[in-house]
């Protein structure tokens, strides 16, 4: 179950014994999806991973838990000059669901486990699969300019992607490029691999031509959850006849609202970028540490204040319902 208010499940069933089979769902649902990212923007990162606005609230916050592939939300360039290109190959399995509507369901279902808990989604089903990314950065220690470096990191990134897909665009040796010593390599998997990580583009190249087959071998085929089905309790009380005690309803910020603020924090963290590379230069370092000091302290501020205000926002609500529910009219 999921408690959406704190974007965290319950790790709850709310059925008694096997699921029948005749309820489950499960269909082959293969998908490979190549793609990449040049900018460092969290924007862009959320946008690219399908992160939804309320989550990307909480990632920035701190309350969600970054494993594997999503460890490249919180990623961020070394200095400001820097140039970063990141691959994202995404590799889809099966689909599994559960069909609520079964009538098998109605005998083994735990209506006290519903009223135990203030969650307000079921999960329901699971895509199954893996993500990968690969980042590679260049620490641009000549002072390139930016449009060159950026320029460079998009061939290459074409050239991944090519060799990926099995398309003859995609020969690369390093050797030939100068930029490709100054490169430092680092990768989040969903899948767990005893293979010496690559440091190198054309490692890069072979590397990632084999996670389909490294999937294959993850949880007899499946991979890992890669996103859940929701359905949310009011839905299952309606369908099973059952009156809850308190009835549950999240409040949703604005999606405006959220875009605003994931929007500061790019901002911040352009600035906190910009004073480490201002730093060595100790003839301004005073000037430097006036002008910088404010967004530094100011992101951590925000960061524990919005994780406060989120779950307050959402407690008030469920508690305003909560009151109405109990009214006598």
């Amino acid at each position: 179950m999921l408690i959406a208010r704190k974007d965290a499940y319950a790790g709850v069933n709310i059925f008694n014994g096997t699921l029948p089979e005749t309820s489950i769902e499960s269909k082959d649902n293969p998908l490979q999806k190549v793609d990449y990212e040049i900018t460092d923007r969290i924007s862009e990162k959320f946008h690219k991973l399908s992160v939804n606005a309320e989550l990307q609230l909480s990632v920035l916050a701190g309350m969600v838990n970054l494993q594997g592939s999503g460890k490249y939300l919180k990623e961020e360039k070394a200095s400001a000059k820097a140039g970063r290109m990141t691959l994202l190959y995404s590799i889809m399995t099966k689909l599994e669901r559960i069909n609520i509507c079964n009538l098998e369901l109605k005998k083994i279902i735990d209506l006290n486990t519903i009223d135990s808990f203030e969650a307000t989604h079921i999960v329901v089903g699971i895509y199954w699969g893996a993500n990968c990314t690969i980042t590679s950065e260049y620490a641009n220690q000549e002072n390139k300019k930016q449009t060159e470096v950026e320029g460079f990191l998009k061939a290459t990134a074409d050239k991944i992607s090519y060799a990926i897909k099995g398309e003859g665009q995609g020969n690369y040796d390093d050797k030939d490029n100068e930029y490709s010593k100054n490169f430092s390599f680092h990768s989040n998997c969903d899948v767990v691999t005893d293979e010496e990580l690559p440091s190198t583009l054309p490692q890069t190249i072979e590397f990632v031509k084999k996670l389909p087959k490294l999937v294959g071998k993850s949880n007899n085929g499946k991979g890992k959850p890669l996103s859940y089905i929701l359905l949310p309790i009011s839905s299952v009380i309606n369908y099973f006849n059952h009156e809850k005690q308190i009835d549950l309803v999240l409040k949703q910020l604005k999606e405006a609202s959220i875009l605003r603020f994931v929007h500061l924090f790019e901002e911040i963290s352009l600035e906190e970028m910009r004073y480490a590379y201002m730093n060595p230069f100790v003839f301004c370092h005073d000037s430097v540490d006036i002008e910088f000091e404010i967004p530094g302290t100011f992101t951590l501020n925000s960061k524990v204040e919005l994780e406060s205000s989120l779950s307050e926002i959402r407690e008030r609500f469920r508690c305003q319902i909560k009151s109405y529910s109990n009214m006598s009219f």
